[in-house]
């Protein structure tokens, strides 16, 4: 069994520079989600069913957890290649301006 527990304390983002804030700033990312696996019988009294464990307050189920993770996982991987593109792009656009220059040894 797992559990993730969302930290409400966001103030780690909010003191971050605005661009990096912003690439945080994914839905329900801002908010971190830690997966704590722990062994199933401290999830549950010995009384309770495999699946009676109520999820607390900021609580998500693995399940949950996992799928927000990989949705953030891709809007990052998406970010990225996008700004390897426009990086590629800049890069070959001033290579070209470089080949249109006439150096003059001294």
């Amino acid at each position: 069994e797992a559990q993730c527990e969302l930290q409400e304390d966001d103030s780690d983002v909010a003191s971050l520079s605005s661009p990096l804030s912003s690439l945080l700033s994914v839905p329900s990312i801002h908010k971190v989600c830690c997966a704590r696996l722990q062994a199933e019988k401290t999830l549950r009294r010995p009384s309770e069913g495999p699946h009676s464990r109520a999820e607390g307050p900021g609580e998500l189920p693995l399940s949950q957890a996992t799928e927000l993770l990989l949705q953030a996982e891709t809007v990052q991987l998406q970010r990225r290649d996008g700004q390897r593109l426009a990086n590629r792009k800049q890069l070959q656009d001033l290579m070209g301006s470089l080949d249109e220059l006439v150096f003059i040894p001294l």
